[in-house]
């Protein structure tokens, strides 16, 4: 990188002089024409190519060279921050595949690269990495969603100095609906609960806030059922959580997933996600711990995390309500809708009917070429 600086300043200098040295041989060149008989008027200039290569070489005006010195070094400098940048942000994903594929590859029967033609990482954009992996028990996706920082973009970069921000690894997991009670339950800093609630608005629709010891003081719980906490929160689970407190953002566990995941049918509402910034300071996620913390909770959701046959049954009811109230909501927009199409029908038929004889003809025939034209497009 450093030898590129450096051609590019010589390639500069070089210019430079260059052009110095014409401006003096233009001098030279006026003073002895001064003295010289007058040349023909058709005979060509012979610093055509001297006055073409000015034209294309930077800071030959003084009173722009500041302007151009600083366009100059904002698009070389945004352009060596682009590879510099792509480079890191592959080092980072990479560390990531190396030290998480040996845990992937005991859990799963398929991971990104253990198949025949593997895709592995999947590069989404410059900061944006994907690894799926299918084939084990209680679910059926597994995502890993790695966002890391702009480090590509130097106009990223200054906004990061004014608003700082981290890499982060997002974990989705599929869960099998007939295997998992229904049931909402997350665990997240309380810094951070209004941001989720817009993701996940069932934490706030359905679900609410309560108090749990066994979680950091940092975090809140919320669900909709004061029996999963118990059943959710084990040993392993709590010893995890505390010793990730730094790195964990949020755990998720709905089925009343709205939202489109990548990598996941629409249809999929049972889902599980966890969400971990990958470092805290001058600390670095332990990736297979994090790992193991999704693996137990997704054992217990398909094992120990179950209702009692009366809050089952509450809660398929509460569901039955939610669902019936959206269905009369999405039915009366529909009825709404069609109500606005019956009155400007109604409106422009009246108004067809105010028009004259030879206007209702003009008018006819306009929306006869018009269906014509509908038709001709639909053959095609």
């Amino acid at each position: 990188m450093c030898w590129r600086k450096v051609g590019v300043l010589a390639l500069l200098a070089m210019a430079m002089a260059l052009v110095h040295a014409h401006e003096a041989d233009e001098f030279d060149v006026a003073e002895t024409q001064e003295a010289a008989p007058p040349t023909p008027s058709r005979t060509v200039p012979a610093r055509d190519f001297t006055m073409l290569a000015k034209q294309f070489i930077p800071f030959q005006n003084p009173d722009y060279f500041v302007t151009e010195a600083c366009s100059w070094g904002f698009g070389i400098v945004f352009v060596l921050l682009f590879f510099v940048g792509k480079s890191q942000n592959r080092k980072i994903a990479d560390k990531w595949v190396e030290e998480a594929e040996p845990v992937l590859r005991t859990q799963f029967s398929y991971t990104g690269s253990s198949v025949e033609n593997g895709m592995g990482l999947i590069e989404e954009s410059r900061s944006n990495f994907k690894y799926f992996c299918t084939g084990r028990r209680f679910l059926t996706r597994f995502v890993a969603d790695l966002e890391l920082k702009s480090r590509h973009d130097l106009i990223s970069r200054i906004y990061r100095i004014v608003v700082p921000t981290s890499d982060f690894l997002t974990i989705d997991v599929g869960l099998h609906g007939e295997e998992v009670d229904p049931f909402i339950f997350g665990i997240c800093k309380k810094l951070g609960f209004t941001a989720l609630s817009k993701v996940f608005p069932e934490l706030i629709e359905t679900a609410k806030q309560v108090p749990v010891k066994e979680v950091p003081e940092s975090m809140w719980v919320s669900t909709d059922c004061t029996e999963i906490p118990k059943a959710a929160l084990t040993h392993s689970i709590q010893a995890s959580l505390n010793e990730l407190e730094d790195f964990l953002e949020y755990i998720v566990i709905t089925d009343m997933n709205k939202q489109l995941i990548i990598g996941m049918p629409r249809t999929q509402n049972h889902v599980l996600r966890v969400r971990f910034k990958l470092q805290a300071g001058s600390k670095k996620l332990d990736v297979p711990k994090a790992l193991q913390l999704v693996f137990d909770l997704v054992d217990g959701v398909g094992t120990t995390i179950k209702l009692s046959p009366n809050a089952k049954h509450s809660a398929i009811k509460r569901r039955v309500k939610i669902k019936q109230a959206a269905e009369a909501l999405a039915s009366a927009h529909k009825d709404k809708t069609s109500r606005r199409l019956a009155e400007l029908n109604e409106k422009k038929q009246k108004e067809y009917e105010s028009l004259s004889y030879e206007e209702q003809q003009k008018v006819d025939a306009k929306n006869e070429k018009r269906a014509t034209r509908k038709r001709f497009n639909r053959k095609k």
